[in-house]
């Protein structure tokens, strides 16, 4: 879905985005979400051991591969076309689908398990987790009259330890300004939006409660 070309490229969706100064924009806006998150102690092993369905199967503990858990709280393009509502207008509840690294494309909670990579037990609590972090960051941007469209959470399984990855910026925050939605409309369609949308997001971070 996208590939960072360091020091100051992007790769999204087939698209190469650029601006000078992307690197430390990107970082800035990881370290200030993931402190701010930190201060609330999610910890995704508080629910101790997790099981395991691997046995009988030819994938290993340690190959397995990180995984996004992606989350839309409002509706985009292609469902508010389908259910015949307002694009942005929220949903009861948040829709959750995973995006495993290095792939493209989004799967369900089904196929993720029936592909022997993670447990049901594993997959509930990284929705937990993910759900946490849902309510803190949408509150965040809520007091700042801004609507968390969509966004995704990173994590690294290791044995029978989950870690949360933070991996927050312009690519994995998708943030609407009801006042300028053009800013993520076109986002990511060149890299003037792209720098623009970015510098949006910082501002947006910094503002004062």
């Amino acid at each position: 879905m996208f590939k960072y070309l360091p020091p100051d490229s992007v790769v999204y969706h087939s698209q190469k985005l650029k601006f000078k100064g992307l690197d430390k924009v990107f970082q800035q806006i990881n370290e200030l979400v993931s402190k701010y998150i930190a201060g609330f102690s999610i910890n995704p092993d508080s629910a101790g051991n997790i099981e395991n369905l691997l046995s009988g199967t030819s994938i290993s503990l340690k190959d397995r591969p990180n995984l996004y858990v992606c989350v839309q709280n409002n509706h985009n393009e292609k469902t508010s076309g389908i259910f015949h509502t307002g694009r942005y207008s929220p949903f009861l509840v948040p829709v959750y689908d995973y995006l495993i690294e290095g792939t493209g494309d989004k799967i369900s909670e089904n196929l993720l398990f029936a592909s022997g990579l993670f447990s049901p037990g594993e997959i509930r609590q990284l929705n937990r987790v993910t759900s946490k972090v849902n309510v803190i960051l949408k509150s965040f941007f809520e007091r700042r009259e801004i609507l968390l469209v969509e966004w995704m959470l990173k994590f690294r399984i290791q044995g029978q330890k989950i870690q949360m990855i933070p991996e927050f910026n312009p690519l994995t925050l998708k943030l609407l300004n009801p006042g300028s939605p053009d800013l993520l409309n076109f986002a990511y369609t060149k890299s003037l939006n792209f720098k623009k949308y970015s510098f949006f997001i910082l501002e947006a971070i910094y503002h004062n409660d």
